[in-house]
């Protein structure tokens, strides 16, 4: 009973600690997580809005533009210069006929023309060319007065007025005047005076009047209201705002700040919510860890972490009784009987090699031992000297088993000798050949590891022809995998015994099976490989009947 108090008390205060722990940084999360969220709602609408103002600031100054483009026109057409630099209030005559049909043509093609609603060339002999579909209803008196107007105007460009004539559908206009000179003398001959449509830039703001509480107001350089549209809000607005570096002009909106405190209040309630679930599974967490951590829980933890890593020391321990002490007693036990299986694993794959790599084809001894016998009833002592001294390189490297890997050019070297031999035994049938870099000779082989795949090409593929064949043994680096190639031009294999030999391979059928189908050779090789090396290295095989047959020995590439 006491111990059961113990751990109640234990387990209680592990509970407060966590939710402490836990809650407090939640809490903290959860008010930045909604000041941030609130940070984020208005830079994202002023960055929207100031993105629209832009975007319709960049169409303003594209009128603008057009605007100028048909005033410098104007000022640089002869015909109006020779007009207003006339002497006295002379007919009707070629130039004003020849101006008017050039402002109509311009009227055609400009888009600019279709917010004009009166154009006056004023000259100050009297001239008075006009254009425009309201421009016979005003006075020349009332265009000159716009002139010399300066509330609100900047240098050209007028603020919007009330229109100069009655009998029309556009109330508010915007006016444009322009000082004519003549280009030689640089006399004052006129004024250049325009009325545009008060809709001239209000298509300009279609995408910013998204609300019903929203105003937009254009101003000029001077500050002169160019056009407002909308209502302004009624409650605390959201003002932006974007400048026209190339026209001077400001482009003002209002907006209601409804939609920044709808987002605001639903920022909170899903913060509200997201704090209660947060703070529902903290508790429960908490509930949880402590109920079922314990330090017992942390040693043993941190005892199987070391085995993970291959350390199976052990570390003192309290002897304890129930779950916790058994389970920490088996742990212990389990990584010892770990270790032993791991050392037992390390000598058996040591003297596995050792016994692959001291194999040595019985068959082959005793051809080769015939093959000398015959040469020397037959010939002289040079070729039994040979063969004699090729079979005791390969004799002494078989023999030497405390050296068990070797470099590329000794492993070649060794090849050379075993092909010597067989070449004799075949009567100079065999041909071989070698397309190695340089650069891989000194790359690391395991002892022996090319002779048992050539033994086969030349029993299997090449023995039984005639005119005998070639062996090619190609090697070549692919990143950090060194591929060694054994080809011959023999007689191949059919689909169906390639197919076996492959799937026998793979899954490292038993030697005995792989004898039956004379591949005991390929099967030294396959698991001297992956003994060695690990299951992404081995042979790979390709064979056409008639064609002949490749292998393929792929090792990690490892330069001595």
């Amino acid at each position: 009973m006491q111990n059961k108090g113990k751990t109640r008390t234990l387990r209680h205060r592990l509970l407060r600690y966590f939710v402490l722990v836990a809650l407090l940084p939640a809490l903290l999360i959860m008010l930045l997580y909604f000041g941030f969220t609130q940070h984020e709602t208005r830079r994202q609408m002023e960055n929207d809005s100031r993105s629209l103002l832009t975007h319709a600031m960049d169409k303003i100054e594209n009128k603008a533009g057009q605007a100028n483009e048909l005033v410098s026109w104007i000022l640089q057409n002869d015909d109006v210069n020779a007009i207003l630099s006339r002497s006295g209030q002379a007919q009707y005559g070629e130039d004003d006929y020849r101006l008017m049909q050039s402002i109509r043509s311009q009227f055609y093609y400009r888009p600019i023309s279709r917010y004009i609603l009166s154009l006056f060339i004023l000259g100050d002999n009297g001239a008075d060319i006009r254009g425009g579909t309201e421009a016979s209803l005003i006075s020349p008196q009332q265009a000159r007065a716009l002139t010399v107007q300066t509330q609100g105007a900047d240098e050209y460009w007028g603020q919007e007025i009330p229109n100069l004539t009655s009998l029309t559908e556009d109330s508010r206009v915007i006016y444009y005047r322009h000082p004519i000179y003549d280009r030689q003398s640089g006399e004052h001959l006129g004024e250049l005076v325009i009325l545009f449509s008060g809709t001239l830039f209000s298509e300009e703001f279609a995408d910013l009047l998204v609300g019903t509480e929203n105003k937009i107001v254009l101003y000029n350089r001077s500050g002169g209201m160019l056009l407002s549209i909308g209502e302004p809000p009624k409650d605390d607005a959201l003002r932006f705002a974007a400048d026209s570096l190339s026209t001077g002009w400001r482009l003002e909106q209002e907006a209601s700040a409804a939609m920044l405190d709808a987002q605001r209040r639903t920022a909170a309630v899903s913060t509200v919510l997201l704090a209660v679930v947060v703070c529902a599974m903290m508790v429960s967490l908490a509930a949880f860890l402590s109920r079922n951590l314990a330090a017992p829980v942390e040693r043993i933890s941190r005892h199987v972490e070391r085995i993970s890593q291959g350390d199976f020391r052990h570390e003192p321990m309290p002897q304890e009784d129930g779950e916790l002490g058994r389970l920490s007693r088996e742990i212990q036990r389990m990584g010892d009987d770990i270790e032993g299986l791991l050392r037992q694993q390390e000598e058996k794959q040591r003297l596995e090699l050792r016994m692959l790599q001291s194999q040595m084809n019985p068959h082959f001894l005793y051809n080769t031992l015939s093959s000398i016998k015959l040469m020397a009833a037959m010939q002289g002592k040079t070729g039994i000297s040979s063969m004699i001294e090729a079979l005791g390189k390969l004799l002494r490297a078989n023999l030497a088993g405390s050296r068990e890997v070797v470099t590329l050019a000794e492993e070649l070297e060794l090849l050379d000798s075993y092909l010597y031999i067989q070449n004799t035994r075949l009567k100079g049938k065999l041909r071989y050949e070698t397309v190695v870099p340089e650069g891989l000779l000194c790359c690391e082989t395991p002892k022996f590891i090319l002779q048992p795949v050539v033994e086969n090409a030349i029993l299997h593929g090449l023995e039984g022809l005639p005119q005998g064949g070639t062996v090619r043994v190609i090697a070549e680096r692919q990143g950090g995998t060194l591929r060694i190639t054994v080809r011959d031009d023999g007689v191949g294999m059919a689909a169906g015994t390639l197919g076996k030999l492959r799937r026998a391979l793979d899954r490292m059928a038993d030697a005995d099976t792989l004898e039956r189908s004379h591949s005991i050779g390929l099967y030294n090789v396959q698991a001297r490989l992956r003994l060695r090396y690990g299951q992404g290295y081995g042979v790979q095989i390709w064979s056409e009947s008639g064609a002949g047959t490749a292998v393929c020995l792929s090792l990690p590439y490892r330069a001595q």
